[in-house]
């Protein structure tokens, strides 16, 4: 019986272990399985992320070779800017040393036309005043207005056309001009200026013998100078007076309202000698250029010039405002000749 029992409790025990073992090994193998299904995630999961970690390497390889190529872009922009600045400062250093270089040779030029000119005033002051007088005194003439009765000098700038003082040839419409070597021409046709103390008296034959002309702006204070005129009317005729250039840019009318209406606002003064019929005689230096013409004077040592600058550049309208004279311009008046340059210089202007 006992045996029987034995038997029957050995058989359950072997019964269950086998059972148990059963189990365990299908656990087991479970567990196996779900190790290698792991396994295989886990194999899987790190090649994705070996792809992935590759991919991000490819990124920032790439990007980093981006980066590279655009620091070089930079660097070569940086390089082409800063060769651009050097050459802006080049040109402009070469800029400098051309205006530089330019300014100096004027200056130089300036100062060599100086020394020229002072040398040539020099050189002119010891040449004998016969000798230039005799060299400019054609070109003087007597003036006499037989309109009014009074007379005055003059000189001529061109060939039929003399320069003198406004006042001289005022309200004339008859003039005799007494050349140097005493002959006697008909004055036909005169024009006066009205800002300015001159006048102008065209003859009936050309020929007058031109003087030359210079700027009293070539000129220095106290430079010596000569007159050559008519004091006192054709007895004195072509009388020869010196002295110095004694002073520059006056202007009488706004000094003293007296002088308001002479026509005396540019001037320039001379102690050289000066009387009644010296009025429209020519003012030269010592190089026989006429600078200015004399217009009047508060003593006879102190006597008002109108520089010839002022007439230099209208020469050629002068020339033409007395061809007009014989035509009749229609619907306009002109009351001086300065009227006339500025109508004719419209025309050109408008061409």
């Amino acid at each position: 019986m006992k045996r029987h029992w034995f038997i029957g409790v050995t058989g359950a025990w072997l019964v269950a272990y086998s059972l148990l073992a059963i189990s365990i090994i299908a656990v087991s193998r479970g567990l196996v399985s779900d190790v290698q299904s792991f396994e295989t995630r886990m194999e899987m999961r790190i090649r994705s992320v070996q792809e992935d970690t590759c991919s991000i390497s490819t990124r920032v390889n790439n990007i980093a070779n981006a980066l590279s190529e655009e620091i070089v872009y930079k660097d070569a922009e940086i390089i082409a800017l800063k060769q651009a600045d050097d050459d802006l400062d080049e040109k402009i250093r070469s800029f400098g040393r051309s205006i530089l270089s330019s300014l100096t040779l004027v200056l130089n030029t300036r100062e060599l036309e100086q020394t020229a000119k002072f040398e040539k005033i020099l050189a002119e002051s010891n040449v004998p005043l016969p000798n230039i007088v005799e060299k400019v005194i054609n070109s003087v003439v007597h003036v006499e207005n037989v309109t009014q009765g009074w007379q005055g000098s003059g000189v001529a700038i061109t060939e039929d056309i003399l320069v003198t003082a406004r006042h001289v040839n005022e309200d004339g419409d008859k003039f005799v001009i007494t050349l140097n070597d005493g002959t006697e021409v008909e004055g036909v046709r005169a024009i006066s200026s009205k800002e300015y103390d001159l006048g102008f008296i065209q003859v009936a034959e050309p020929n007058l013998i031109p003087a030359q002309f210079g700027s009293i702006k070539d000129c220095r204070l106290g430079q010596q100078i000569f007159t050559i005129g008519s004091p006192y009317g054709k007895m004195n005729f072509n009388s020869v007076t010196l002295g110095i250039l004694s002073g520059v840019d006056r202007n009488w009318e706004e000094e003293d309202r007296e002088f308001e209406n002479y026509g005396w606002s540019v001037a320039f003064t001379t102690d050289a000698a000066g009387h009644p019929g010296n009025s429209g005689c020519p003012v030269f230096t010592m190089d026989g250029e006429v600078r200015g013409i004399l217009v009047g004077g508060l003593s006879p040592v102190l006597i008002y010039c109108i520089p010839i600058d002022l007439i230099l550049d209208d020469v050629e309208e002068i020339k033409l405002m007395f061809k007009m004279d014989k035509y009749y311009l229609e619907n306009s008046k002109l009351d001086s000749y300065e009227d006339l340059v500025n109508s004719i210089k419209e025309i050109v202007g408008n061409q």
